[in-house]
């Protein structure tokens, strides 16, 4: 039922209701600059009674630091970037949205045995589809291994790449450098580009657990020095002159 406005609401001002204050313009929930509607704890955007904030800025900001974008009043974000951002207690969850309907979740969750719980699910017309699970154990002060497993993956010993991100990750939090390795159910594998990468700088080339490369060296080392591996099978060696 849609009840009369009042003479307040008829012209620009505040409201307050329960326990949350409203900003009115001509009968409508609007503020040119600020949040139109403050609760204890979010601040909402609103333009002409609908949830909307320009320049690729949230239009709902929770105190605990969750961000939601809004257009005309529908959950939507462009430009790749999550439309939701939610903190959770010992992580955060990422949604893309597009005309109110998500496509992509994405859920990171420290726990205290040092595991990080790390989810994606993919959403076709509102519905899950498929998704993909995982988890990282911090092995060292100094390193991290990222394990992502791909979809209807149960068994957690199997290494598996999801979207070409690499499946393990050992960061040196002294020299700020990486290594990175690309799995597929178990086995080293990348079907575009180096399936490990050195902190060092040496790269490896590997399909199905076998190194090989038909356009270029299958191993790289960063002095220069190059080997040519086919399916396994050692073909050559290069060894650069110093």
């Amino acid at each position: 039922m849609i009840r009369n406005r009042t003479k307040k609401e008829n012209k620009t001002c505040w409201i307050q209701k329960e326990d949350a204050l409203y900003h009115y313009k001509n009968g409508r929930i609007h503020k040119d600059n600020g949040p139109a509607v403050i609760f204890p704890d979010k601040e909402v955007w609103y333009h002409y009674g609908k949830i909307h904030r320009d320049n690729d800025l949230p239009a709902v900001i929770y105190k605990d630091g969750s961000k939601e974008w809004y257009c005309k009043g529908k959950r939507h974000r462009l430009g790749g970037n999550p439309a939701r951002i939610k903190i959770i207690k010992g992580g955060i969850i990422k949604e893309w949205w597009l005309e109110d309907e998500i496509h992509l979740q994405e859920c990171s969750e420290k726990f205290l045995k040092g595991e990080l719980i790390h989810y994606i699910n993919h959403f076709l017309n509102g519905t899950k589809v498929s998704g993909s699970y995982g988890y990282s154990t911090e092995l060292k002060e100094s390193f991290v291994k990222l394990i992502f497993l791909g979809s209807g993956h149960t068994d957690l010993n199997h290494y598996h790449s999801y979207g070409d991100i690499p499946s393990v990750v050992r960061k040196s939090w002294f020299r700020k450098r990486e290594t990175k390795e690309w799995h597929c159910a178990g086995k080293l594998h990348r079907e575009y580009g180096p399936a490990v990468i050195y902190s060092n700088g040496d790269k490896e080339w590997w399909i199905h657990g076998e190194r090989h490369r038909l356009d270029g060296p299958a191993v790289e080392y960063a002095n220069g020095n190059k080997i040519w591996f086919e399916y396994g099978r050692f073909v050559r060696r290069k060894i650069k002159c110093t």
